[in-house]
């Protein structure tokens, strides 16, 4: 089914309700609201797996997710997020100490120190792409403690070496947020309304004669 058939079908099942003029639009605008954000959380995601290393495995792919509906008597908001605040980072990029990698980003790694956020999220991030390291080294086995020890170490250079180069941008929010797709919503918005304006007369017309 087409956007617009999809939008004109909306505004047939609330067309009975547009005496109410301002619950059948808030109606309308949820609806279309929420089918446009979740189809942008599949585009979003699709773009990380498709580039993250970590491909499906990606903790930012699943940290995505819709905020709760606001709802007034004349306005409906909804929002996507994300409960990990790197995302902007790896969607804007970040520049490096030494290099630039992110274009006009507007973040900068100032010095090469590594925090205890930072190498714990790289930890995380050798954990979910592999047991080999950047220069091919293995970096499990039956010795748990050497392996924490290379674990930890390759975790650090892995940051050490990211905080230089920075992160190239990813990009991924402009798959859901672009003018496409906010012309699309309109254009949804548009026609479930009309619709829903023309069954609301057909109805009450017939009822009136």
């Amino acid at each position: 089914m087409s956007k617009a058939s999809q939008a004109a079908a909306i505004g047939n099942k609330f067309g009975d309700r547009i005496d109410q003029y301002t619950n059948a639009f808030v109606n309308i605008a949820e609806e279309l609201l929420v089918n446009y954000c979740n189809e942008g959380i599949k585009l979003m995601r699709s773009k990380i797996y498709k580039t993250a290393r970590t491909g499906t495995r990606s903790t930012l792919a699943a940290s995505i997710n819709l905020q709760p509906i606001k709802k007034t008597a004349d306005s409906v908001s909804i929002a996507t997020t994300s409960d990990l605040n790197y995302w902007k980072f790896v969607d804007k990029g970040v520049k490096g100490v030494r290099k630039n990698r992110a274009g006009n980003s507007p973040y900068k790694f100032r010095t090469l120190g590594v925090g205890d956020n930072m190498l714990k999220s790289f930890k995380e991030y050798i954990a979910r792409t592999g047991s080999t390291g950047m220069s091919g080294k293995k970096l499990t086995g039956k010795n748990k403690k050497k392996q924490k020890k290379d674990i930890e170490s390759e975790a650090y250079a892995m940051a050490r070496a990211t905080k230089k180069s920075g992160i190239k941008p990813m990009r991924f929010v402009r798959e859901a947020n672009n003018k496409e797709r906010n012309k699309e919503l309109s254009d949804a918005l548009s026609t479930a309304m009309g619709r829903a304006i023309i069954v609301s007369i057909k109805k009450y017309g017939n009822n009136n004669k």
